[in-house]
C-alpha cells in the first residue's frame, strides 16, 4: 500500500512531461477552395474549352505554435502568383490569374487577442478581433495524421464542421478558426466548398518567438467585413459571377 503514492507520483510526472513535449510545433495545412466560373454556356467557344477550366485552387499553409500564442501564414515558395492560359479552336484565349495574398493570422489563447493582417486591392490592414465562435462537441470521431480527432460544429444556415485533437494541446486552429480544447486538425465550410486539412504535424520545440503582425492600416474586425462585402458586391456588378475569380477572355 506505501509504494501506491510513489507510483501515482511517477505516472502524474510522465503525464506532465508528455505535455511539454507538444508545447510548440508546426502544421502544414492544405486549403482547397471551390471556384465558381460563371460562363455564358450558350457560346460555342466556351463550350470547347469549359472542360479545361479548373474546378478548384489549392494552396498550402503553416500554423506556428508556442505555449498561448500561434501564427498562421503562407507556406514561403518562390512565387505567390498563378497564371494560366486556355486557347480553343478559333485561337480564343482564357487567361486565369490566382494571386496568393501575404496574409498572417496570430491568436493569443489565454488573453483571447486575435490579430489579422490581410491583404485587399493592392492593401494591407491590421485587423484587430475574430469571431467568436459557438462551438458544439459531438460524439464523432476520426483519425487524422495517427491523431485521433474529435468532430465540432458551428453556424446556422452555413455550417463550419472543425475535427481537433486534444492530444496537442493548442486551443487554436488554421485561419481565424479557435476556441476548442485542442488543437484544429480540419476545416469544411460550406458543405465543403473550403476545406482546410492538416498535412503534416512537426512537433520539433519552436526555439523563436511567434511574434503578433504589425503592418497595415489598423482597423476592427466588423469595420473590415463591411468594407470586403461593400467591395465585392462592387466586384460582382462589374465581373460578374462570384468575385473570387477574374476571367480576361481575347481574339488572337
Amino acid at each position: 500500500m506505501k509504494a501506491l503514492p510513489i507510483i501515482f507520483l511517477l505516472f502524474t510526472a510522465m503525464s506532465g512531461y508528455g505535455q511539454q513535449s507538444v508545447n510548440s510545433g508546426k502544421v502544414t495545412y492544405q486549403e482547397t477552395v471551390k471556384l465558381q466560373l460563371d460562363l455564358d454556356t450558350d457560346n460555342p467557344m466556351f463550350e470547347q474549352i469549359k472542360g479545361q477550366l479548373p474546378d478548384s485552387r489549392t494552396t498550402d499553409k503553416v500554423l506556428t505554435f508556442k505555449g498561448a500564442k500561434s501564427l498562421y501564414a503562407n507556406l514561403p515558395k518562390e512565387e505567390n502568383s498563378e497564371n494560366q492560359q486556355i486557347e480553343n479552336e478559333e485561337g480564343m484565349t482564357i487567361s486565369m490569374s490566382f494571386n496568393t495574398p501575404d496574409e498572417l493570422f496570430y491568436y493569443h489563447s489565454q488573453e483571447q487577442k486575435a490579430i489579422q493582417q490581410r491583404s485587399f486591392m493592392g492593401r494591407t490592414f491590421l485587423v484587430s478581433g475574430s469571431e467568436q465562435f459557438k462551438w458544439k462537441i459531438t460524439g464523432e470521431t476520426k483519425e487524422i495524421l495517427g491523431y485521433s480527432c474529435t468532430k465540432a460544429t458551428t453556424g446556422d444556415s452555413t455550417q463550419t464542421v472543425a475535427w481537433f485533437t486534444s492530444a496537442i494541446p493548442a486551443f487554436s486552429g488554421p485561419d481565424i478558426y479557435n476556441g476548442l480544447p485542442g488543437l484544429i486538425l480540419e476545416i469544411s465550410l460550406d458543405e465543403g466548398k473550403r476545406q482546410i486539412t492538416a498535412t503534416n504535424i512537426d512537433l520539433t520545440p519552436i526555439t523563436t518567438e511567434v511574434v503578433a503582425p504589425s503592418k497595415g492600416k489598423k482597423m476592427d474586425a466588423e469595420l473590415y467585413a463591411k468594407m470586403m462585402e461593400k467591395k465585392l458586391k462592387e466586384m460582382q456588378q462589374e465581373f460578374g459571377g462570384s468575385g473570387n475569380v477574374m476571367i480576361i477572355t481575347s481574339d488572337q
